[in-house]
């Protein structure tokens, strides 16, 4: 067995919690934004989602419009994190992705788009987060 520190990839510390950029379906009601996701995309609790499913390929922008899903703050010390909660949007995610576990995390990445004149964030939905995570290593 070779040396296990605070680098090595099994072991998880605060500081690469946080660079983490994705999203998390973590039960039959929410949508859960890392705080890695929330930083990197300035995404703000009080503003509104708006999501797009276009032929298969999700994605969403942030504005605040109220037609959109209120994207919640979450969690405590300082932490940047958020969350829709609509039990509809999740059952459309799940069964489009055809992912059901409860738990599942998807890859966002920065797009060329834009949705209203605002900035749309892709969602990948071909492979989970982890599956891409561990096929980059």
């Amino acid at each position: 067995m070779g040396i296990i520190n605070k680098k090595h990839p099994d072991i998880h510390t605060a500081a690469k919690w946080k660079s983490r950029v994705f999203m998390s379906l973590p039960d039959d009601k929410v949508v859960y934004f890392s705080t890695g996701a929330c930083s990197q995309f300035k995404l703000v609790p009080g503003k509104y989602l708006h999501f797009d499913n276009t032929d298969g390929k999700w994605s969403f922008f942030q504005n605040e419009d109220p037609d959109g899903f209120y994207l919640h703050p979450f969690g405590s010390n300082g932490n940047l994190r958020s969350r829709v909660i609509n039990k509809s949007l999740v059952k459309m995610i799940r069964s489009s992705t055809r992912y059901t576990e409860k738990g599942v995390k998807f890859m966002l990445i920065s797009s060329d788009r834009k949705g209203q004149s605002c900035a749309v964030i892709e969602i990948i939905t071909h492979k989970t987060y982890d599956q891409l995570i561990q096929q980059s290593k």
